[in-house]
C-alpha cells in the first residue's frame, strides 16, 4: 500500500466509523454482524425507516439548494444577482 492510501485509509477510517455510529444512536441506520468466510465477522448497516424517512426529506431540501445554485449559475452567477 502506498503511503497516500495508507493516509486515505486512515482519515476516512476516522471519519466514518464515528458518523456510523452517530446515525446507529439517532436510531437512522441498524447495524449487524455477519460471519465472513475471509476472516472475523464483518459490521454490516442498514437503514431503519425513520432512516428511510430521513433520507427523503435530505433528498427533498437538497434538490430545493440544488435548483436554486442551478439558477444562481445559470444567470452568469452570483456576480450577475441584482
Amino acid at each position: 500500500m502506498s503511503v497516500i492510501l495508507f493516509f486515505v485509509y486512515i482519515y476516512i477510517s476516522s471519519t466514518i466509523y464515528p458518523l456510523l455510529l452517530r446515525l446507529e444512536k439517532k436510531n437512522l441506520i441498524n447495524s449487524e454482524f455477519r460471519p465472513s468466510p475471509l476472516g472475523p465477522s464483518r459490521k454490516y448497516y442498514s437503514l431503519t425507516k425513520e432512516g428511510i424517512l430521513t433520507l427523503k426529506e435530505f433528498y427533498k431540501n437538497w434538490n430545493e439548494v440544488s435548483q436554486s445554485v442551478n439558477t444562481i449559475l445559470s444567470m452568469g452567477g452570483i456576480n450577475n444577482v441584482k
